[in-house]
């Protein structure tokens, strides 16, 4: 189950007492600073972003603002922006923590991982017990493969902070990938512990228990009271429906399972695997002429869908025997 996402919390440095030597000529670089930081504190980007910007050109050397200006380009998603931006903030400021944090954040949006890797690590020299950086750190050496590097991080960052839902459900993940269940399971309940609307952790849990040998039918029960909470945290999540669906069909509970994969269908009918589930709930309570419609409306969607073309016959031998 891959991670659905990384935390990254970025965090606008608001500076005062320090004043930048300005000709007569020139506006005060902390003054238009302080003035951006207003704007952004409005919710204002672009006039944040205008002001930082003409801090700069008063001040070609002022970290502040080239910090406070690569957050608000993260903030519109423009990452490359914003890590240029940041990386002249550490340029001129080498002890500049937040803002090597912030940088992190900008090379995971880009997928720079060894870069974020490399950023959140010189801000841990700092602050070595930063739960969030550690937290980030960890889901860079995740996504790096570095699971071993990814796990010491995360525990870390648990260790700083027992109840940091983030790095608890992450961990989870690498444990899961490992073939801990219970260990990840566990994990898993913590970060739901620590932030009941916590999603990522709900549907990680739940997908670990459809995964297990289940004859009685115990784990995909567990899955779906979690797909349920989740499906309330979120409730136009179609994933988590589609997922809810699948652990009804698994729990032999077909007739919330046609329940399910039908609103499903209301909400997404150009979607070839809502009808698909649709159409295997119709087939395990032996209603093959509606199976094989759905099958049928799921190959249409979908010509390359084999699994729906064979599942078409399949439903049709059942029906004419």
């Amino acid at each position: 189950m891959s991670i659905k996402r990384f935390t990254c919390i970025v965090v606008i440095l608001i500076v005062s007492g320090i004043t930048a030597s300005a000709a007569q000529d020139t506006q005060d670089p902390e003054q238009l600073k302080n003035e951006g930081n207003l704007l952004y504190e409005q919710g204002d980007l672009d006039g944040a972003i205008a002001k930082w910007q003409e801090a700069i050109q008063a001040d070609s050397t002022y970290a502040f603002a080239y910090n406070n200006l690569g957050v608000a380009l993260y903030d519109k998603k423009d990452y490359e922006g914003s890590a240029a931006a940041l990386e002249r903030a550490v340029e001129l400021d080498s002890t500049y923590v937040k803002a090597f944090g912030s940088l992190g954040n900008a090379y995971l949006a880009l997928g720079e991982y060894a870069r974020a890797r490399d950023a959140f690590t010189r801000a841990l020299d700092f602050e070595p017990r930063n739960h969030t950086t550690l937290t980030n750190l960890g889901n860079a050496c995740l996504a790096l493969g570095e699971y071993d590097n990814a796990l010491e991080a995360y525990d870390k960052a648990i260790d700083s902070n027992r109840n940091y839902a983030p790095a608890l459900n992450n961990r989870g993940l690498i444990l899961q990938r490992r073939g801990k269940t219970d260990d990840a399971a566990e994990s898993f309940r913590r970060a739901i512990r620590a932030d009941s609307e916590f999603l990522e952790a709900h549907i990680n849990i739940a997908a670990l228990y459809v995964t297990r040998d289940d004859p009685d039918g115990k784990f995909a029960s567990s899955a779906i009271d979690y797909l349920l909470l989740a499906q309330k945290l979120d409730p136009s999540n179609t994933t988590i429906t589609y997922n809810l669906g699948l652990c009804y069909l698994k729990a032999r509970n077909y007739g919330r399972a046609q329940k399910t994969f039908t609103d499903l269908v209301k909400l997404t009918p150009e979607d070839p695997y809502a009808h698909y589930g649709l159409g295997q709930a119709y087939a395990q309570s032996g209603a093959y002429d509606l199976a094989a419609k759905s099958f049928t409306q799921a190959f249409t969607l979908d010509p390359t869908f084999t699994n729906a073309r064979i599942a078409i016959d399949a439903a049709n031998e059942l029906r004419d025997r």
